[in-house]
């Protein structure tokens, strides 16, 4: 692979991401499946779409975590833990330290 084939490949992953992730960083796949969420600020972030991936982190934040701070999905807490290790990836990432504070808080119990 040469370097231009890394451009490409980078630019259409940006594209991807940004036409699947709207304004108010919801995914416009299923807007209310968790499992979209996870990965989702980190990624933004890297590909320069910053400010999209700090509003799916606030959309994390609002509409996939529990009262207790545990993400919601399928499948058991141990694997769940999982993806809240990858938001908090992304929320340290894009600055969203209310987003880090609810998960270490959990995480740290």
């Amino acid at each position: 692979m040469t370097m231009n084939d890394y451009r490409r490949a980078a630019a259409k992953v940006t594209a991807w991401l940004d036409a699947h992730f709207d304004s108010a960083g919801r995914c416009t796949i299923e807007p209310h499946e968790g499992p979209f969420y996870p990965k989702a600020p980190y990624l933004l972030n890297a590909a320069g779409l910053r400010t999209k991936g700090a509003r799916a982190a606030r959309w994390a934040l609002d509409h996939c975590l529990d009262e207790q701070g545990d993400f919601t999905g399928p499948g058991e807490l141990e694997n769940r833990l999982y993806a809240m290790g990858w938001l908090l990836l992304g929320a340290v990432a894009v600055e969203r330290f209310d987003l880090v504070q609810v998960l270490v808080q959990r995480l740290l119990q």
